[in-house]
């Protein structure tokens, strides 16, 4: 049997823990670059999600 960090208690805290701080933590538009900012400051996780949608559309259009 081997050994997976993923299969842990302690690793679904860390998840549980990053996603609880990913939310609390606002970043002010001045932080971002133009094309990140809107009427108010997001959370990292809403910019992360952001980030990722932007990436998948890139790597659509480039592929397609």
């Amino acid at each position: 049997m081997s050994y997976r960090f993923e299969n842990t208690e302690s690793y679904r805290l860390v998840m549980e823990l990053r996603k609880a701080v990913g939310d609390a933590l606002e970043v002010p538009n001045e932080w971002l670059p133009e094309s990140y900012h809107t009427e108010r400051p997001r959370t990292l996780n809403e910019l992360e999600r952001e980030h990722d949608r932007r990436q998948t559309e890139k790597r659509i259009e480039n592929w397609g």
